[in-house]
């Protein structure tokens, strides 16, 4: 990393992997429960991850979305 990044800013890996379990398990939750179906998710049965985007645009999404199932 070239820019210097505060421990606010810092997200360990492992933070990130549990977040990306956390959302996955959701994911397959609502997909068993029919709500989401699973073309809408990944339409073609992968899921590729544009990593630039999933940091600024997903990451701070994943992160209210667990913190508001903490309340």
């Amino acid at each position: 990393m070239t820019k210097e990044t505060t421990n606010e800013e810092f997200i360990s890996q492992k933070q990130i992997a549990d977040m990306l379990h956390y959302s996955v398990q959701t994911v397959i939750k609502k997909r068993k429960f029919g709500l989401i179906n699973s073309r809408q998710f990944c339409p073609r049965g992968r899921v590729f991850i544009d990593r630039k985007k999933f940091f600024e645009e997903d990451m701070p999404r994943l992160i209210s979305l667990a913190n508001k199932d903490k309340l």
